[in-house]
């Protein structure tokens, strides 16, 4: 992704909730003054050209966007329209829960959160409304490629929103733990031996967000927690009642297999705790 977001591309079904998904694409458009495009997969009719023109007519009233229709198959042509536009932000409505059957089948939010065009939002509960967001959690992960670029959008995009309260976690392996508790003293070691890996992690992060010139990097929390990735930072994401979870992008396609031996970022799509951002790089 390149720095910033210029150019941002709801994919948009009629359904109930896309008022506020097209209202939720307008405030971040305005918040980074991007361009916003529309993707319609399916037969254009008349029918569906009039029912558009009054779903903007009430969400925008002026300086509308436009509307890319095209038919086929959906994950393969709205990731072709993401790279023809040259989209930095594709913004999809997402259920927060999927049945197991949906989760294996995969819906199309989550087969294109695996091997995503761009930076991806999925919305899980649009709010016509809702001009600011609560907090944020961020993904500090060391061991991705990606990570610098997730901090800098992650961090740029609360600040736009105003919000104060933002952290940064960084998922450790128990096995990084050499001790093994036995006994009172080997948990007195074990202990010890988490906290040097806490201050390791932090001192870590506070020199990557030094790097990236971070604004009010002073003001960010940081949290290493010791977990399964993926699982720990969804469940502290949920626990912590965050309105937004940043990811980094998988560094390859993610398939079958991963859903059922889970890779990280398949924890938190079968069970999506907030909104979720996933970065590309």
């Amino acid at each position: 992704m390149k720095e910033g977001i210029s150019k941002i591309a709801v994919a948009l079904a009629f359904s109930p909730r896309a008022e506020a998904l097209l209202s939720e694409a307008k405030r971040i458009a305005h918040k980074f003054n991007a361009e916003i495009l529309i993707f319609h997969i399916g037969v254009r009719t008349e029918e569906k050209e009039a029912d558009f023109a009054g779903l903007l007519e009430k969400v925008f009233e002026t300086n509308q966007p436009s509307i890319k229709w095209k038919n086929g198959k959906v994950v393969r042509i709205v990731r072709e329209m993401c790279h023809q536009e040259n989209i930095d932000l594709l913004i999809l409505g997402a259920l927060q829960n999927e049945n197991l059957l949906r989760y294996y089948s995969g819906s199309v939010a989550r087969k294109l959160s695996r091997n995503p065009p761009c930076s991806i939002l999925l919305v899980t509960n649009p709010k016509r409304l809702e001009n600011r967001l609560g907090s944020v959690v961020i993904s500090g992960s060391s061991s991705h490629l990606g990570i610098k670029n997730t901090l800098a959008i992650g961090v740029d995009f609360a600040n736009r929103f105003g919000v104060s309260d933002i952290t940064i976690v960084e998922e450790v392996a128990p096995k990084k733990i050499n001790t093994r508790i036995t006994d009172e003293r080997s948990l007195h070691q074990v202990n010890d031996e988490k906290e040097k890996l806490k201050l390791k992690e932090n001192n870590r992060l506070i020199e990557l967000l030094k790097e990236l010139e971070v604004k009010n990097r002073t003001a960010l929390k940081l949290q290493c927690i010791f977990g399964k990735k993926g699982y720990s930072i969804g469940h502290y994401a949920e626990v912590n009642k965050a309105s937004l979870l940043v990811l980094p992008a998988p560094e390859q396609k993610l398939g079958v297999l991963d859903r059922i031996f889970p890779h990280d970022l398949e924890y938190v799509l079968s069970d999506t705790p907030c909104d979720l951002m996933i970065v590309k790089k």
